[in-house]
């Protein structure tokens, strides 16, 4: 059985573009040492992201 989990809140446009860039993986230093930058082309989107 398939189930997802969605999280809906509140965002001012700067909070919207921090989360938009920590998702994305736009910074150079990432909290998470194991991120593996080279499957970056794996990602696919459900919904066109606006802010890019």
């Amino acid at each position: 059985m398939s189930y997802a989990i969605l999280r809906n809140e509140k965002l001012t446009r700067v909070q919207a573009m921090g989360a938009y860039k920590h998702n994305e993986r736009k910074t150079k230093n990432h909290s998470n040492k194991n991120i593996d930058s080279s499957k970056t082309v794996l990602n696919y989107y459900l919904k066109k992201n606006i802010f890019i």
